[in-house]
């Protein structure tokens, strides 16, 4: 499979990774209200959260789709949206995590951390490759309409290409994946999977050898994750930050002067985090709003204030 390969011309060294993602805190700040943005399941809900954030109402042609939940992954619910930055068009994948207190099946997600080699990928060299089972079984339930809502995108983009072959016009297109919590870990697994479309797509175009396609596609997928939980065992964690690049995913974990987010440090045990720590620390009225919720939910305006540090992270 072309995963295997890739993966062992990253393993012998062939990687070149794209420019760094330019650290922005309006990105950053528009990343959040995305995030909080997926949990809002009914119109009156997502008129509400609009009037607090105004800039959502812009999203265009946005799309919900749903997954599956619960101990057998067999409650099916809404779990985000597909749509596309008004500003440049790039293509955004909104996941949402737990919703809070109200879903059984949600939380029954989070507690499956035992660790998997999931199906969807194939290894045959080096360490295990395994994941937050729960996690993987979350994304895995939705690759299907996220991949078909994002492919008709592409499609209808690349209509309007004025004479560019498919791997050309692919090296224009930005896809963005943001998530809070479960959402973020989610996501994270999310962006290797349309990575995988995307290379299939191109392999169905084009004759070009495995690593000539990924210098195409590299910088194409970025993740921004907001207090996600760890997803991945380090063998694998090193494999999603030369696939997807550390500097293409940042993470997002609140702190104060004498608290961080607790969420962020679990699962325990042989998981790592991927991407780059961008620290958001509260001040102390904010420290005081949060310390009831642990820190968890993101506060609502990111300034340069509060986003403090941004570094590669290999923990």
């Amino acid at each position: 499979m072309w995963v295997e390969k890739l993966f062992l011309v990253g393993a012998v060294g062939f990687f070149s990774f794209s420019d760094p993602m330019k650290i922005n805190v309006s990105e950053i700040q528009y990343g959040r209200e995305i995030s909080g943005f997926s949990y809002n399941y009914s119109p009156q809900d997502e008129m509400k959260y609009i009037q607090e954030f105004p800039r959502m109402a812009e999203l265009l042609d946005k799309k919900p789709f749903n997954g599956k939940t619960g101990l057998r992954h067999d409650v099916e619910t809404r779990c985000g949206f597909v749509a596309e930055n008004p500003d440049n068009e790039d293509i955004i994948v909104a996941i949402r995590g737990t919703d809070g207190l109200r879903s059984f099946s949600d939380w029954a997600i989070n507690f499956k951390q035992h660790q998997i080699t999931p199906e969807y990928f194939a290894f045959t060299f080096g360490p295990p490759k395994k994941m937050h089972a729960g996690f993987y079984r979350y994304a895995h339930s939705m690759i299907d309409p996220i991949w078909e809502d994002i492919s008709r995108r592409l499609m209808l983009k690349f209509s309007k290409s004025e004479g560019l072959e498919f791997d050309e016009f692919l090296k224009n297109i930005k896809i963005s994946l943001y998530g809070h919590s479960t959402g973020g870990s989610t996501s994270q697994i999310m962006a290797l999977m349309i990575q995988n479309k995307l290379i299939e797509k191109i392999k169905e175009n084009s004759n070009k050898r495995i690593e000539e396609i990924y210098d195409h596609l590299k910088g194409n997928i970025r993740v921004f994750s907001y207090a996600a939980p760890k997803v991945f065992n380090p063998s694998f964690a090193e494999l999603f930050d030369q696939m997807i690049g550390s500097e293409n995913h940042l993470r997002m974990v609140q702190k104060s002067k004498r608290f961080m987010d607790p969420i962020t440090m679990f699962p325990l045990g042989n998981f790592k985090h991927t991407g780059t720590l961008c620290r958001i620390e509260l001040d102390e009225k904010n420290d005081r709003q949060q310390a009831g919720i642990f820190r968890h939910n993101m506060i609502s305006n990111i300034t340069p204030v509060h986003l403090k540090s941004c570094m590669d992270e290999n923990n």
